[in-house]
């Protein structure tokens, strides 16, 4: 992301990002959304070097179980040991505090 040119946009980004992640009283959930195109995969790789986040990226379908195993990875760097029951707290804990940045959000199923 060396060329990343650092826009109003991107700054914006960046003050929404830091006040969600030091936000105790609203939780951590923010989203920047936008139509096809417009640079919100490059602004959520660019907040993850800024501000040394986890990102993972979601896509249509994904079961609950394929995300924890991408931000398993993600987190650990490693592929997944175990069942998935136990993975959750492993991750809460060892990401502490720091911030989650889901690409594509809009296919999860909540």
């Amino acid at each position: 992301m060396n060329n990343t040119i650092e826009t109003r946009q991107l700054r914006e980004a960046l003050r929404m990002a830091e006040s969600i992640k030091d936000s105790q009283e609203t939780g951590p959930i923010g989203q920047i959304i936008g139509e096809p195109g417009t640079g919100k995969t490059r602004a959520g790789k660019w907040l993850t070097q800024q501000l040394n986040a986890i990102r993972v990226c979601s896509s249509h379908a994904i079961t609950n179980k394929a995300l924890l195993v991408k931000l398993y990875t993600a987190v650990y760097g490693e592929e997944m040991p175990g069942s998935t029951n136990s993975l959750l707290p492993k991750i809460a804990s060892a990401m502490d505090g720091q911030l989650l940045i889901v690409d594509e959000a809009n296919h999860l199923r909540w």
